[in-house]
């Protein structure tokens, strides 16, 4: 009787399941990413489009009842605010 074969001995079928468990991993873990990156750009749409188009930035106060009504003093109304409000 001879000794029964090692295991790890790499054979034929190994080699082409080690290749394909490779590349079907490379190309499922690519397909997800491009899917988790599409719905996460769709998640942030509007957040997306106000950091790209910064003029089309309103406050909240100035799209109710317009800016004069609401006291609202342009984009930088929080740091006025702060400043007009701060201890020193």
């Amino acid at each position: 009787m001879s000794a029964p074969a090692l295991p790890d001995d790499p054979g034929g079928l190994r080699l082409a399941l080690n290749w394909f468990h490779t590349w079907f991993g490379l190309f499922a873990g690519g397909l997800l990413f491009v899917i988790f990156w599409a719905g996460t750009l769709s998640v942030f749409d509007r957040e997306i489009d106000r950091r790209m188009m910064p003029s089309t930035r309103l406050s909240p106060a100035c799209n109710v009842g317009g800016c004069a009504a609401s006291g609202c003093r342009g984009r930088y109304r929080g740091r006025t605010r702060l400043a007009d409000h701060s201890p020193r």
